[in-house]
């Protein structure tokens, strides 16, 4: 690392990013959780969306002493998603850590791990502090042409828009199409994975471009560490794990001349058989395709002209990487076909089921895009007072969406939206004292149900988008669960057959089933809970 750091002005630049992205994460990450006087709050709605699933596997987690765990939200089933930055705040958990302290912690500490992990890759390639600077700043606010529509807002509400920003300037949806949307609110807060997939793969392409560049200065250990972490990928980030394997075949088959056959084995062992093992024991249904092809990715969703869809959703970034490529040096340019690739790739197919996750893809090509963007706008600020001027208004254009959206974030009073009011919290907290760890609940499948988020047992039918998206066929399941609370003839057998311990009725069951009919439950099973809105009823194994 301190090699890196050589070059004069490198602290300098290093300092002032690290220092103004702390004060970026300070001014949201502590209230993306929260507790008020009538309960428990997220302070934006990527954290009240896919943390009620990161919260219910880290409870889950930490309570479970069995290997390999079994999904706290599909009772029964293997634990079939990249639970490795969950198992984090599990850990923190068992050593006595709030729920809260728990996910926020992590995240953070990540974030800020994410930022170094850039800093040094864009330094790694470049050899330039500036540029590597500029290139974060890039990444990280990434945006295209949505701030034309803050235009309109700024219009109409004055200064005042900057107290509560309207909306979303990076995900415009049903207004202009840009769904490109920006990494911060979309993917690092929400998507715990990616906060420590993304150095993992760095580190990968850092030394895969060393490989590449200075085989001889590749030391044995570094390729094998690095092999490792890959092979964890499995259970932190699959896309990472796929992105790295790319990378990997590119640029082998560049040194394939270099007679470095056996310093790839180092990273191509450890990383093939530890991947290989994990996918095999959590993800039985990768036996079936997710990929089907879907020429524009989004683009046709609203009849757009893929060309102009990616004006409006990467603005000037769409042409500012081709301007460095022209500056850079000719292995530069060889070597980042596979981030266009990318690029190609999400825009033909679709790699999940759904669509929008080619985001998780697209990612790794905006890394290749602010890195060569970066050194054609450090050139620019390399030159004359004009050009200084033309790389500013570039570079102000190229963040200005993402900026706006990284602000609205901040704006906790005009963000936040109730995840569990106060009779969830007492209920979640009788749970935890009168059950087993082990306990099977059947509930609605509401994503925000507190039986799995708050108090780690497992469920026997969690929020079905979920499940779809990783891929998992849970149809007679689903079918099961309503029949036992519509009352059917079959109910008495389908709650032997599901292993259920616990059966609840309350709110959110009302809302999903509205064919309730709980009169069997009722009389059959022992009502062991009750407020004024939730009966929880313990079971009793009993003949069909």
């Amino acid at each position: 690392m301190f090699k890196l750091l050589k070059e004069r002005g490198a602290f300098l630049f290093f300092g002032i990013t690290l220092l103004f992205w702390l004060i970026v994460f300070l001014s949201f990450w502590p209230n993306m959780l929260k507790y008020e006087p009538d309960g428990l709050y997220a302070g934006w709605i990527g954290i009240w969306g896919d943390w009620s699933a990161h919260m219910s596997y880290a409870t889950s987690l930490s309570i479970q002493d069995k290997f390999p765990p079994s999904f706290p939200i599909l009772a029964g089933h293997v634990f079939s998603y990249p639970f490795g930055t969950d198992y984090i705040s599990a850990l923190l958990l068992k050593f006595g850590a709030p729920l809260r302290e728990a996910m926020l912690l992590p995240s953070f500490l990540l974030s800020l791990l994410l930022v170094v992990s850039l800093l040094l890759f864009f330094k790694t390639i470049t050899q330039n502090a500036k540029t590597s600077a500029i290139a974060v700043f890039l990444f990280l606010f990434n945006g295209g042409l949505g701030f034309l529509w803050f235009f309109a807002d700024f219009q109409r509400l004055g200064w005042n828009v900057f107290e509560n920003l309207p909306r979303e300037y990076t995900l415009l949806s049903t207004v202009a199409n840009i769904e490109w949307a920006n990494i911060i609110t979309r993917e690092i807060i929400p998507q715990r994975g990616f906060l420590l997939g993304l150095p993992i793969v760095m580190l990968n392409l850092a030394l895969f471009w060393k490989l590449y560049k200075e085989p001889r200065k590749t030391k044995f250990w570094q390729l094998t560490t690095a092999g490792f972490l890959t092979g964890l990928l499995p259970l932190i980030h699959m896309h990472s794990l796929a992105v790295t394997f790319g990378f990997f075949i590119w640029t082998f088959l560049l040194t394939l001349k270099k007679g470095l056959f056996s310093k790839w084995l180092y990273f191509l062992l450890p990383a093939t058989t530890l991947a290989l093992i994990l996918v095999i024991i959590f993800y039985p249904q990768l036996g079936s395709s997710f990929i089907t092809f879907r020429p524009g990715w989004l683009a046709p969703d609203r009849g757009d002209n893929p060309f102009f869809f990616w004006v409006k959703n990467a603005g000037v970034m769409l042409f500012l990487p081709l301007f460095g490529l022209i500056l850079a040096k000719r292995r530069y340019l060889v070597w980042s076909i596979p981030f266009w690739s990318l690029f190609v790739l999400a825009n033909l197919f679709s790699f999940q089921p759904f669509v929008w996750d080619n985001t998780k893809y697209l990612t790794y090509w905006w890394l290749g895009s602010s890195l060569f963007a970066a050194i054609f706008l450090e050139k620019l600020f390399s030159k004359g007072i004009f050009y200084k001027l033309l790389g500013l208004i570039l570079f102000i254009t190229s963040i200005f969406s993402g900026t706006l959206d990284v602000l609205r974030v901040t704006q906790y009073d005009h963000q936040k939206i109730r995840m569990f009011d106060n009779q969830s919290l007492e209920f979640a907290q009788w749970i935890k004292e009168n059950t087993p760890k082990d306990s099977v609940f059947l509930t609605a499948d509401n994503h925000d149900h507190p039986v799995p988020v708050l108090t780690g047992r497992s469920i026997v039918h969690g929020y079905p988008a979920w499940l779809w998206t990783y891929g998992i066929d849970t149809g007679q399941t689903r079918q099961k669960v309503e029949a036992i609370y519509n009352g059917d003839t079959n109910s008495v057998s389908f709650i032997n057959e599901l292993n259920i311990d616990y059966i609840v009725i309350g709110p959110w069951e009302r809302n999903i089933f509205k064919n309730l009919k709980p009169e069997l439950i009722q009389q059959n099973y022992l009502l062991i809970y009750q407020s004024k809105e939730v009966e929880v009823y313990k079971v009793s194994l009993l003949q069909p």
